[in-house]
This record gives structure tokens, sequence and C-alpha cells, in this order.
């Protein structure tokens, strides 16, 4: 497992770090594609960020007129329900003025999670261009069982080796249990994974993770782009220093 490891103080340097290297993926895609396309996700540490990226001094370095919002997995509710990650998203990055058409949450059909990923999948595969990676960049986390997006350990979506997006189920946290995530073979096709991890909590599966053996047990471990390349932003209650 190849990846960069940075460490800051605390949560508010980590989103400080991860706005500061947003920005400038966007500003490279947009110089290399003329778009910049990222997939989000849900939780403390990401919405602190996206706090980041609609004020100054990034809300002018973002090129938010280029750029579409993807998620890398979401709960299978109505879209508005409060259970799902891209209502923090939406909300924050409304402020940025993205146009409607650029903003593409996973749908929901109900009573069918499998022809909502099946929907999903077919989107990110039409709207990609000849040469492209599936997505410029994916925000990712980790759970304290070592889960990423809705990739939870001992799950079916764990060995998926063709689709982009598949249904999972899993109980975590007393969340809603179904869900709809990319897979492995999505996340090889990305240019750029960056995961931000903060708290204690996080400690030892952090630890565990960052020097695994070579059987990669852990789902966060299978995250890794062709392009190689893989971002860990952590804060110091996270790793231990």
């Amino acid at each position: 497992m190849n990846f960069d490891l940075l460490v800051r103080a605390d949560p508010q340097a980590v989103a400080q770090e991860a706005a500061q290297r947003v920005a400038e993926i966007a500003q490279e895609a947009v110089g290399r594609r003329g778009r910049f396309r990222i997939a989000l996700s849900g939780g403390e540490t990401p919405g602190a960020l996206y706090r980041l990226l609609v004020a100054e001094p990034y809300l002018s370095r973002m090129p938010w007129e280029a750029s579409h919002l993807y998620w890398g997995d979401e709960r299978h509710l109505p879209s508005g329900d409060p259970g799902r990650n891209d209502n923090q998203g939406i909300a924050l990055l409304a402020e940025a003025a993205i146009p409607g058409v650029q903003i593409h949450p996973v749908p929901y059909v109900a009573g069918d999670p499998d022809a909502a990923a099946r929907q999903y999948e077919a989107m990110l595969v039409d709207q990609r261009r000849p040469g492209e990676p599936l997505l410029d960049l994916i925000l990712l986390g980790m759970g304290t069982d070592g889960h990423t997006a809705s990739l939870f350990p001992g799950t079916p979506a764990l060995l998926e080796q063709q689709r982009l997006v598949v249904p999972n189920r899993a109980v975590y946290e007393d969340r809603h249990p179904e869900r709809i995530t990319l897979t492995f073979p999505a996340m090889e096709a990305m240019e750029v994974a960056m995961f931000l991890v903060t708290g204690a909590s996080k400690r030892s599966m952090l630890h565990r993770v960052l020097a695994p053996p070579e059987d990669l047990p852990f789902p966060v471990q299978r995250v890794q782009p062709a392009s190689g390349r893989v971002l860990w932003l952590v804060d110091r209650a996270a790793i231990g220093s």
C-alpha cells in the first residue's frame, strides 16, 4: 500500500490542509481537462473542509464554475432525508453557486437499491471522457472497523471486481443499513484518493492500517488508484503524537 502521510495538529488544521490540497488538485484538473470532478463524503471533518472551501481565500481559488460534485457512498434514503450524506455537502456548497446540473447525488429507487446503484454507475460512465480518470479526487474517511465509503468488513461489496457502484448492507452506529457505494474498481480508476482521519477513537485502527501485513485485511487498505496518488491527512489525536 503506497501513500503519503501528513500529520496536522487538530481537525481544523487537517481541514485547512485538505482545502489547500483540494484547490491545487482542482486547478490542476481544470488546467489539464477543463473541469474538476470530486466525490464527497459525509462527516464532521469533511464538513469543516466544505466550510473552508466556500469562504475566502478558497472561494476565489476554486474553479467552481467548472466543478462537478459526486458522492463516494450514500444511504439508500429519499432525497432530503436527514440520514443522507449529501445533505451536508449540498447545503454548504450551494454557497459556491455551482450549477445544479453539475451536482450529481446518488439516486433513490424505492425498494430497489440495486437499480439506484446501476443508475449512478451509468451516469459516471456516461460522463467520463476517453483518457480521463473516473473522477479527479475522492474524499474518504475511515471507520473504527477499517471501513471506508460503504465498503464494510465482511460485506459482499468487497468482492465486486467489475461494477463501479453496488448496493451494500451494513449495520454501523445505528445508521441506516442500506447503502450505495463506489467499489474498489471505481477507486482504482480515480486520479487521487484523499483520506481525512481525526480523533483518538481512530488511533488503534489507523496504526494497524498504516503498518499493514501483506494480506491487507481492512477495506480502507485496498483503496489504491492506479495513478498511485493516495494521501492521508490525519491529526495528532488519531496518530498518537
